[in-house]
């Protein structure tokens, strides 16, 4: 979620952290490293020539990594990345929980739980804590300064007690960062897509919500089932959504196209649900002129680790950007449309998308 290498990297790195864990059994590090170099060994090898292949590869990276586990808690059963793993490698069993408490127990101060935890509270709607966890993240300097902004940003053009989708970590970090440490737009609920498939957690957000139950076991059935439920769950919450604005960020937006696409409309960094045709166009621009805060856009000072990765979300600016860049052509707001420009092409010229915007 961080960084992207290539399976020669992961695989030198978990041959040489294995060296390491011979060396000496009580190194926990290396017992970490090793495990992550073979977890991201797993998520690396699907091969679209190959699903066959790639499907073997990956159930034999997943043994791989519960031996490692196995093999680092019986040696280091008191330290932080042992009973970290353990809860790592259970993909968030709800019985393993008490692996991650103890792991942040042991060192409150290491960051690598911290949104484990947020997601805990998160699921149990245990707001305050989860506000504890989201603050963390934002002091441990665990997300760049520009995500955080594109976060904000989200956040910002949605309407007053709306719901907006999210897709993955980091745009769902963002959102949920920038409500913990700035509290800002707390009236917003950012629900993962993926997260919304836990029962336990979509029962009690419906609740809250007042959206009537969903008789349908979406975490306890066949993976291949998770699409088509996840669908249902979408389905739902539009049908049942009475008074409740819904948006959909443009990061999830692959997830509600194929069947929602005629009832969303661009607003900027996400599409809002619509039963009826309005002026998104006017919203854009509302968006641009007085909600968003693009200075980082224009010169970012803060050095991150995830500085390469954050780029692929000023990416998701440019939609908007062109539709807006039009409009303003379109209606002879010159000096607008030329101040826009330069961010434009600098985003274009960052994600090495020159041609598909000067075509446009």
């Amino acid at each position: 979620a961080r960084e992207q290498r290539s399976m020669d990297w992961y695989l030198t790195q978990q041959k040489l952290w294995k060296d390491e864990t011979v060396k000496n059994k009580l190194n926990a590090n290396a017992w970490y490293n090793y495990y992550s170099a073979t977890r991201a060994l797993k998520n690396s090898c699907y091969d679209a020539k190959d699903p066959e292949g790639s499907a073997k590869k990956k159930e034999e990276f997943i043994k791989q990594g519960n031996q490692i586990v196995e093999e680092a808690y019986k040696v280091i059963p008191s330290s932080f990345e042992a009973n970290h793993m353990k809860w790592w490698d259970g993909n968030n069993n709800p019985e393993l929980l008490p692996f991650l408490m103890k792991a942040y127990e042991i060192d409150p101060n290491d960051v690598r739980a911290y949104d484990d935890i947020m997601i805990q509270y998160e699921i149990r709607r245990d707001k305050t804590k989860f506000k504890q966890f989201a603050n963390q993240l934002y002091l441990a300097n665990d997300l760049p300064s520009s995500l955080l902004n594109w976060g904000y940003n989200l956040l910002s053009e949605l309407d007053q007690n709306a719901i907006v989708f999210t897709a993955g970590d980091n745009d769902t970090y963002a959102g949920w960062i920038a409500q913990g440490s700035k509290n800002f737009r707390e009236d917003v609920t950012v629900v993962n897509c993926y997260l919304i498939t836990d029962d336990e957690y979509r029962n009690k957000l419906f609740q809250e919500l007042h959206i009537p139950a969903l008789d349908i076991k979406v975490n306890k059935g066949p993976e291949e089932d998770l699409s088509k439920n996840q669908e249902i769950v979408f389905e739902h919450i539009l049908k049942n959504k009475v008074g409740i604005p819904v948006y959909v960020s443009t990061t999830a937006i692959s997830y509600f196209e194929n069947k929602f696409a005629e009832n969303l409309f661009l607003t900027g960094l996400s599409y809002k649900y619509s039963d009826n045709e309005f002026d998104n166009i006017s919203i854009i621009q509302r968006n641009y002129e007085s909600r968003y805060l693009l200075d980082y856009l224009k010169q970012n000072f803060s050095f991150h680790q995830m500085n390469n990765h954050a780029k692929y979300f000023d990416e998701t600016y440019i939609p908007s950007m062109l539709k807006l860049y039009k409009h303003y052509q379109e209606s002879e707001s010159i000096y607008k449309m030329k101040a826009l420009e330069p961010l434009i092409l600098s985003i274009s010229e960052s994600s090495g998308q020159q041609t598909e915007i000067f075509n446009d």
